[in-house]
């Protein structure tokens, strides 16, 4: 996704129309799995040097079982740059397509910083776990089908989580990224929209830390930007600079998103 200039207006309402699709579509069919309507398979993700990531055990949270994931080496890892959506770059290697692992025996998936967090209700989180069980397999070595499950099998998950509406907009957010590096723009849109409105609803709810709050500021007021709400966007850019100690660099990143906001109104 073109970071300085806003989404042309037919592939807003591309996207638009996707959403309502999904949303109100009756029957999904088995061959999709936890995938979506109009999910296309087959996307092909930017090679990674292999040298940057490593083998790492975890235990499910949700059935204790052991097993194996790949990871980056975040020792090795090298920035290169960073969008105006805070999505840091790397030389080699993408941290997204790695930030969600999949327990092959239960098909729990959620970021590694919510292993460690207590989940509600697991039997009911299994029993929805177990009707994808025959239409999802779990590889070692990630394409892009795979990241994509991963992602949206997470979303499944995080029902089962107190913060879901923040774990939602997190999801999602990196859901836009990989179909943007896949070049599916309007599945990427699709995605951006449904970051937006988690965001939001996380941003109004939940207890969030200075830190938090002004992140969570800047994607909301980022996002509408890129789906050309303007005046929303100088609302939630204008809340990041207020927020009380927040980080200088995002700050400065809001005035930079103001002034390309400002053009537009």
């Amino acid at each position: 996704m073109n970071n300085a200039n806003e989404p042309s207006r037919r592939a807003l309402l591309d996207a638009a129309a996707i959403e309502s699709l999904v949303d109100t579509a009756p029957v999904r069919d088995k061959a999709l799995g936890v995938f979506p309507p109009w999910h296309k398979r087959g996307h092909v993700l930017p090679a990674e040097d292999p040298s940057m990531l490593y083998s790492r055990e975890l235990t499910c949270p949700a059935c204790g079982s052991a097993y194996r994931c790949t990871m980056p080496r975040e020792s090795k890892l090298v920035k290169t740059g960073e969008d105006s959506d805070l999505r840091q770059r790397y030389k080699g290697v993408e941290p997204i397509y790695h930030a969600v692992p999949v327990c092959p025996d239960c098909l729990f998936a959620a970021p590694l910083a919510y292993h460690q967090k207590p989940l509600k209700h697991r039997d009911e989180l299994a029993g929805t776990l177990a009707h994808y069980r025959p239409l999802v397999s779990v590889k070692a070595d990630r394409d892009a089908d795979d990241v994509f499950t991963s992602y949206y099998l997470a979303l499944k998950c995080s029902a089962f989580y107190p913060d879901r509406e923040m774990l939602d907009g997190w999801l999602w957010q990196r859901l836009s990224r990989v179909y943007d590096d896949c070049g599916d723009l309007n599945m990427s849109l699709f995605a951006l929209r449904k970051a937006y409105k988690a965001y939001q609803t996380g941003f109004s709810v939940s207890e969030l830390s200075s830190a938090q709050l002004q992140r969570t500021a800047y994607a909301i007021g980022d996002m509408a930007a890129r789906l050309g709400e303007y005046d929303k966007a100088r609302r939630f850019l204008f809340e990041t600079k207020k927020i009380r100690d927040g980080a200088a660099a995002i700050r400065d990143m809001a005035d930079q998103r103001l002034e390309y906001v400002n053009s537009k109104l």
